[in-house]
């Protein structure tokens, strides 16, 4: 069987060098002065600042997801993301760089795209009925297509985005480039829908794009955003919005892992299951309500690895700094050092890495190492009697060494430092 079409990104054997893909965007933007109000290839550079937002857009959705101070009361899958999902995902932004290719291509083709204006009201009511009339059934059949009972699309195209077993912000990006292809030009449809009517805009183009890659981002953060109260108290909530709680709990090859929000309400099985999932995230609710269930997950070597003791005595740290009667200036230049240990940061290495740990030393007596000639000079030497134990006590071990008041000040500076580091 030969390999299917786009089933592999052309510029995977490129690396971290995938970026030079950008080059002739950002050549042409510097060439052309993009910067400047009169420049005519001001587009390339508000088509460069709408992708570096979509990228922001999913990294910070990642981060929150893995703030687990924040976020392990809400999590809908309680384990760890290991080196093997980490490895899948690490080339997420692929579908960020086709996207702009075809973005630029579309420009390129249809000149009267380059000169919208800034804003236009009218366009975002345009817009909205455009993305429930078009784009979101066009979306569900296309799911369902993949998810077809012959198994054929699914197992060629489909289940790489299934093979996460933790959903992750950065999971939204692992597909295919067909399934990506097919996922821009659905998102263009409102935007052309809007131009077709005479009201697009800069903006428009922007909050939409923007407000679609961020729905994505929570609907596989992995962490409950939207209380279940708010949808018993609005039920028609439950058939238009998704969230994490309701990617799939079953096995992936069923009719879950929605791309968008809409057509996550409308299961092979029938509307009538929406309000089965949502009992279900009202069952997790008030499990972690009351706290049942409530753990960290395990360390096993990924991104949600985290301390939690070094997560809490930081966050103690950056209270007890902010609440000291301090200088401005000096609660400033300590703010840093101590508020990097709190997680807004989701690959601290002394964090989600913890080093293997070492046995500690023996405390007993002060860790002094003495050349022999300087310990026998100051008669320190260990003296054996005739049995070869040493002399002063009988289970044979060496008794209390005489030392000077600076040497008991450092091993009580040891003592103290391994007494914090414990665990």
């Amino acid at each position: 069987m030969g390999a299917a079409l786009l089933a592999s990104w052309p510029w995977d054997n490129l690396g971290f060098y995938k970026y030079v893909l950008y080059g002739p965007l950002v050549g042409k933007a510097v060439a052309s002065r993009a910067w400047e109000a009169a420049s005519p290839d001001r587009w390339i550079l508000l088509l460069l600042l709408l992708f570096g937002l979509r990228a922001l857009t999913y990294q910070l959705w990642s981060s929150f997801s893995n703030m687990l101070f924040a976020t392990r009361r809400r999590r809908v899958v309680r384990d760890g993301v290991d080196f093997d999902q980490i490895d899948k995902e690490w080339d997420w932004d692929n579908f960020l760089i086709l996207h702009a290719l075809m973005a630029a291509a579309a420009l390129c083709a249809f000149p009267s795209l380059r000169h919208l204006p800034a804003w236009d009201g009218r366009g975002f009511a345009v817009a909205l009925v455009a993305h429930a009339a078009a784009t979101e059934p066009l979306s569900y059949l296309a799911h369902r297509a993949l998810h077809g009972s012959s198994g054929r699309l699914y197992a060629r195209y489909h289940s790489l985005h299934h093979s996460s077993r933790v959903p992750q912000p950065f999971t939204a990006g692992l597909a295919t480039p067909l399934e990506h292809v097919a996922l821009g030009a659905l998102m263009s449809l409102p935007l052309a829908a809007a131009r077709a009517a005479g009201c697009a805009s800069v903006a428009l183009a922007f909050a939409y794009v923007l407000a679609f890659d961020s729905l994505r981002a929570m609907g596989h953060c992995n962490v409950e955003v939207v209380p279940a109260s708010l949808f018993r108290a609005i039920p028609a909530l439950r058939y238009v919005l998704y969230t994490p709680t309701y990617v799939p709990r079953d096995s992936p090859h069923q009719e879950g892992g929605q791309l968008l929000s809409l057509h996550a309400a409308v299961r092979s099985a029938g509307w009538h299951n929406r309000p089965t999932l949502v009992g279900h995230a009202e069952e997790d609710e008030r499990r972690c309500g009351r706290g049942a269930g409530l753990r960290v997950p395990g360390a096993r070597g990924g991104r949600d690895a985290v301390a939690a003791r070094a997560l809490r005595h930081a966050d103690l740290r950056l209270h007890a700094l902010l609440r000291a009667a301090l200088p401005a200036a000096h609660v400033a230049l300590r703010l840093p050092r101590h508020a990097r240990h709190v997680g807004l940061v989701q690959d601290l290495r002394h964090l989600l890495l913890q080093p293997p740990r070492t046995a500690a030393p023996d405390l007993g007596r002060p860790q002094i190492r003495l050349p022999v000639l300087l310990a026998v000079c100051q008669g320190r030497h260990q003296q054996t009697d005739r049995t070869g134990h040493p002399q002063g006590r009988q289970d044979g071990r060496q008794g209390p060494q005489p030392c000077s008041p600076e040497q008991e000040r450092g091993a009580q500076r040891r003592r103290h430092v391994v007494r914090e580091q414990a665990p």
